[in-house]
Order: C-alpha cells, then sequence, then structure tokens
C-alpha cells in the first residue's frame, strides 16, 4: 500500500502550477547550460587564454540575467511555491546550488541568496546539496582526464540547450574541435567515443 503525502510539491491553482513549470523548464535548459559551461572551461579546460575569459565573462553576464528573473519570480513570496516550499523550490535549489558551490551564484545579502540559506537548512535540501558538494569535488578532479584529454574515455554530451549555449556565447570552435577529435555526442542514443571509431 502506498501512502500519498498531505501537502502535495505541485501547486493546485492553475496558474500558479503554470509559473512552476516555466521556472522548471529555465532552470533545466538555459540556466543549467551555464552551470555546465563552467564546469566544461574550469574543470575539463576546454577553453584557455582569452576564449576561456570571453566564455567566463559571458557565464556571469548570464547569472546576472538569470538571477534578477529568479529574483522576479520570488518576489515577496517565502518561496517560489508560494507559503509553503514545493516544485519550482526543488527545481531552482539544485541549479542555484551548483552556482553558488562554483563561486558565481547570486550575490550576498540579495532575496536570492536569502531563499538559499532559507532552504539549506530543510534537512532534504541539506543532504542533496551535501551529495552534490561531494561529487563535484571528484567530478572536479577527474573531468579533464574522462572528458577531454587525448584517448579519453567519454566526449561530451551536447543537449540542445548546451549546445546553444557554447554558439551563441563565442565557444562555436570549441565545438568544432571536439567533432573533429570525434569527441562530442548529440542527445540519445549517446555512444562513446569506442563504439564509433
Amino acid at each position: 500500500m502506498t501512502s500519498t503525502p498531505e501537502k502535495k510539491l505541485m501547486p493546485t491553482d492553475p496558474r500558479a502550477k503554470a509559473e512552476a513549470r516555466v521556472i522548471d523548464e529555465l532552470v533545466a535548459t538555459s540556466y543549467e547550460a551555464i552551470n555546465w559551461a563552467w564546469s566544461e572551461i574550469v574543470w575539463s579546460e576546454r577553453a584557455i587564454g582569452e576564449l576561456k575569459e570571453n566564455l567566463k565573462r559571458q557565464i556571469q553576464n548570464e547569472m546576472a540575467k538569470i538571477c534578477s528573473w529568479l529574483s522576479d519570480s520570488l518576489g515577496d513570496k517565502e518561496y517560489f511555491s508560494g507559503n509553503a516550499f514545493g516544485f519550482a523550490d526543488v527545481c531552482v535549489a539544485p541549479v542555484l546550488n551548483r552556482s553558488v558551490q562554483y563561486g558565481f551564484g547570486p550575490a550576498g545579502g540579495t532575496t536570492l541568496r536569502n531563499w538559499h540559506a532559507k532552504i539549506s537548512q530543510r534537512n532534504s535540501v541539506r543532504l542533496t546539496f551535501a551529495e552534490m558538494e561531494e561529487g563535484a569535488k571528484k567530478m572536479q578532479s577527474m573531468s579533464k582526464k574522462m572528458f577531454n584529454d587525448e584517448g579519453a574515455p567519454y566526449g561530451m554530451e551536447y543537449r540542445d540547450h548546451r549546445l546553444e549555449w557554447m554558439i551563441k556565447s563565442g565557444g562555436i570552435e570549441i565545438v568544432l574541435e571536439d567533432l573533429k577529435r570525434n569527441n562530442i555526442g548529440f542527445g540519445w542514443p549517446f555512444a562513446s567515443r569506442r563504439e564509433v571509431e
């Protein structure tokens, strides 16, 4: 027998439900691509010199816009979902936290940073953030070797929003180099480089 939680994460009001889905879509695509790009540029060292600095500046510019949009969406509410932690908060939490861990999240003292601090006190969120931090340490130490070094076993998966970010932000030469090196994949089914050689 399964039980249903008393409080549902998804709001029942149609407008609130639609707003939660818009937030979900933004953070799962446009925002996720920014975090992904940071790890690609910094951890996997896919860009160096002037290109690296230009892409990092682009990340900062887009983060400012994302944070502004999310702050407007949060407004003066306690949570994105209103008075209770809900679906939209679940969507924003891990993506925003990743930016905070990378050092380019919302500025301290802002509404968005205060929201992050507040939800970090929830046990489920605190445990999730701790898992992310532990996983990030491992990924940072092995990212270049796994995905970018010559003979690396895995190519990079360029999902549509990631590819869009890389091209519009001036990183087309990274994509072209990955294509030349057979170091790239586009969605499912995703073959490792060994399967296509």
